[in-house]
Protein backbone atom coordinates (compact mmCIF):
# COMPACT_ATOMS: atom_id res chain seq x y z
CA UNK A 1 0.00 0.00 0.00
CA UNK A 2 2.78 2.39 0.79
CA UNK A 3 4.32 1.55 -2.53
CA UNK A 4 1.07 2.58 -4.27
CA UNK A 5 1.04 5.85 -2.29
CA UNK A 6 4.64 6.54 -3.29
CA UNK A 7 3.79 5.85 -6.93
CA UNK A 8 0.74 8.15 -6.77
CA UNK A 9 2.86 10.80 -5.06
CA UNK A 10 5.54 10.50 -7.77
CA UNK A 11 2.90 10.77 -10.50
CA UNK A 12 1.34 13.87 -8.88
CA UNK A 13 4.72 15.55 -8.38
CA UNK A 14 5.59 14.66 -11.99
CA UNK A 15 2.32 16.24 -13.19
CA UNK A 16 2.93 19.37 -11.11
CA UNK A 17 6.46 19.62 -12.43
CA UNK A 18 5.24 19.16 -15.98
CA UNK A 19 2.49 21.78 -15.48
CA UNK A 20 4.98 24.21 -13.93
CA UNK A 21 7.36 23.66 -16.89
CA UNK A 22 4.51 24.24 -19.37
CA UNK A 23 3.49 27.40 -17.51
CA UNK A 24 7.06 28.72 -17.69
CA UNK A 25 7.19 27.94 -21.43
CA UNK A 26 3.87 29.71 -22.09
CA UNK A 27 5.05 32.72 -20.06
CA UNK A 28 8.32 32.88 -21.99
CA UNK A 29 6.51 32.51 -25.32
CA UNK A 30 4.02 35.29 -24.57
CA UNK A 31 6.74 37.58 -23.18
CA UNK A 32 8.92 36.96 -26.23
CA UNK A 33 5.93 37.76 -28.46
CA UNK A 34 5.36 41.06 -26.66
CA UNK A 35 9.05 41.97 -26.81
CA UNK A 36 9.29 41.20 -30.53
CA UNK A 37 6.06 43.08 -31.26
CA UNK A 38 7.29 46.14 -29.34
CA UNK A 39 10.62 45.98 -31.18
CA UNK A 40 8.84 45.81 -34.54
CA UNK A 41 6.58 48.74 -33.63
CA UNK A 42 9.63 50.73 -32.50
CA UNK A 43 11.33 50.02 -35.85
CA UNK A 44 8.19 51.10 -37.71
CA UNK A 45 8.11 54.36 -35.72
CA UNK A 46 11.81 55.03 -36.45
CA UNK A 47 11.20 54.44 -40.16
CA UNK A 48 8.19 56.77 -40.07
CA UNK A 49 10.28 59.36 -38.20
CA UNK A 50 12.94 59.23 -40.93
CA UNK A 51 10.28 59.66 -43.63
CA UNK A 52 8.79 62.67 -41.82
CA UNK A 53 12.21 64.26 -41.32
CA UNK A 54 13.07 63.77 -45.00
CA UNK A 55 9.74 65.33 -45.94
CA UNK A 56 10.34 68.28 -43.58
CA UNK A 57 13.74 68.83 -45.17
CA UNK A 58 12.20 68.76 -48.63
CA UNK A 59 9.50 71.27 -47.56
CA UNK A 60 12.10 73.65 -46.11
CA UNK A 61 14.30 73.38 -49.22
CA UNK A 62 11.27 74.29 -51.33
CA UNK A 63 10.34 77.17 -48.97
CA UNK A 64 13.75 78.87 -49.07
CA UNK A 65 13.54 80.12 -52.69
CA UNK A 66 9.89 81.04 -52.15
CA UNK A 67 10.75 83.15 -49.08
CA UNK A 68 13.81 84.71 -50.72
CA UNK A 69 11.74 85.65 -53.76
CA UNK A 70 8.98 87.09 -51.56
CA UNK A 71 11.51 89.22 -49.65
CA UNK A 72 13.03 90.48 -52.91
CA UNK A 73 9.63 91.29 -54.47
CA UNK A 74 8.27 92.90 -51.29
CA UNK A 75 11.41 95.03 -50.93
CA UNK A 76 11.10 96.28 -54.52
CA UNK A 77 7.36 96.82 -54.03
CA UNK A 78 7.93 98.85 -50.88
CA UNK A 79 10.65 100.97 -52.50
CA UNK A 80 8.34 101.76 -55.40
CA UNK A 81 5.21 102.24 -53.27
CA UNK A 82 6.69 104.49 -50.60
CA UNK A 83 6.70 107.68 -52.73
CA UNK A 84 3.21 106.90 -54.01
CA UNK A 85 1.93 106.30 -50.50
CA UNK A 86 3.50 109.58 -49.36
CA UNK A 87 1.72 111.40 -52.18
CA UNK A 88 -1.55 109.82 -51.03
CA UNK A 89 -0.88 110.95 -47.45
CA UNK A 90 -0.08 114.47 -48.68
CA UNK A 91 -3.24 114.40 -50.84
CA UNK A 92 -1.41 115.34 -54.01
CA UNK A 93 -1.60 112.05 -55.90
CA UNK A 94 -1.89 112.32 -59.64
CA UNK A 95 -4.14 110.15 -61.81
CA UNK A 96 -1.28 108.25 -63.40
CA UNK A 97 0.24 107.62 -59.95
CA UNK A 98 -3.11 106.31 -58.76
CA UNK A 99 -3.24 103.95 -61.74
CA UNK A 100 0.28 102.71 -60.93
CA UNK A 101 -0.73 102.22 -57.29
CA UNK A 102 -3.81 100.23 -58.30
CA UNK A 103 -1.66 97.97 -60.47
CA UNK A 104 0.77 97.50 -57.61
CA UNK A 105 -1.98 96.62 -55.14
CA UNK A 106 -3.46 94.11 -57.54
CA UNK A 107 -0.05 92.48 -57.97
CA UNK A 108 0.58 92.02 -54.23
CA UNK A 109 1.88 88.50 -53.88
CA UNK A 110 1.30 86.07 -51.08
CA UNK A 111 3.71 83.56 -49.65
CA UNK A 112 2.83 79.97 -50.39
CA UNK A 113 4.98 77.98 -47.98
CA UNK A 114 4.85 74.19 -47.85
CA UNK A 115 3.29 73.04 -44.60
CA UNK A 116 1.66 69.79 -45.70
CA UNK A 117 4.10 67.58 -43.77
CA UNK A 118 3.67 69.60 -40.58
CA UNK A 119 -0.11 69.60 -40.91
CA UNK A 120 -0.11 65.85 -41.53
CA UNK A 121 2.14 65.01 -38.59
CA UNK A 122 0.40 67.38 -36.17
CA UNK A 123 -3.13 66.39 -37.21
CA UNK A 124 -2.33 62.68 -37.00
CA UNK A 125 -0.83 63.06 -33.52
CA UNK A 126 2.50 61.67 -34.70
CA UNK A 127 4.59 64.69 -33.69
CA UNK A 128 5.84 62.71 -30.69
CA UNK A 129 7.45 60.21 -33.06
CA UNK A 130 10.33 62.66 -33.45
CA UNK A 131 12.69 61.62 -30.67
CA UNK A 132 15.05 64.61 -30.79
CA UNK A 133 13.32 67.20 -28.60
CA UNK A 134 15.41 70.14 -29.86
CA UNK A 135 14.68 69.23 -33.48
CA UNK A 136 10.98 68.89 -32.71
CA UNK A 137 11.01 72.34 -31.06
CA UNK A 138 12.79 73.85 -34.08
CA UNK A 139 10.23 72.32 -36.46
CA UNK A 140 7.32 73.67 -34.42
CA UNK A 141 8.97 77.12 -34.16
CA UNK A 142 9.59 77.20 -37.92
CA UNK A 143 5.96 76.47 -38.74
CA UNK A 144 4.72 78.91 -36.10
CA UNK A 145 6.93 81.57 -37.70
CA UNK A 146 5.54 80.66 -41.14
CA UNK A 147 2.04 81.03 -39.71
CA UNK A 148 3.00 84.47 -38.40
CA UNK A 149 4.38 85.47 -41.78
CA UNK A 150 1.17 84.26 -43.41
CA UNK A 151 -0.89 86.25 -40.92
CA UNK A 152 1.07 89.44 -41.60
CA UNK A 153 0.91 88.76 -45.34
CA UNK A 154 -2.88 88.38 -45.15
CA UNK A 155 -3.21 91.49 -43.00
CA UNK A 156 -1.10 93.49 -45.46
CA UNK A 157 -3.13 92.26 -48.41
CA UNK A 158 -6.47 92.92 -46.71
CA UNK A 159 -5.37 96.38 -45.53
CA UNK A 160 -4.48 97.45 -49.05
CA UNK A 161 -7.58 95.87 -50.53
CA UNK A 162 -9.98 97.29 -47.95
CA UNK A 163 -8.49 100.71 -47.10
CA UNK A 164 -5.87 101.86 -49.56
CA UNK A 165 -7.60 100.74 -52.76
CA UNK A 166 -10.88 102.64 -52.05
CA UNK A 167 -8.86 105.72 -51.07
CA UNK A 168 -6.82 105.56 -54.30
CA UNK A 169 -9.97 105.07 -56.35
CA UNK A 170 -11.52 108.17 -54.77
Amino acid sequence: MSEVKNTIHKIKSYEWGKLFFELIMVFLGVTTGFVLNNWRMEQDERNLEQKYLASFLQDVKMDIPELENAIRIDSMWLATAKPLLNSIINKNIKIDSAAVMIKMIVKISRIDANSSTYEEISNSGNLNIITNFELKAMIVDYYLALGGVGFIDDYFHNYFSDFVMPFVLN
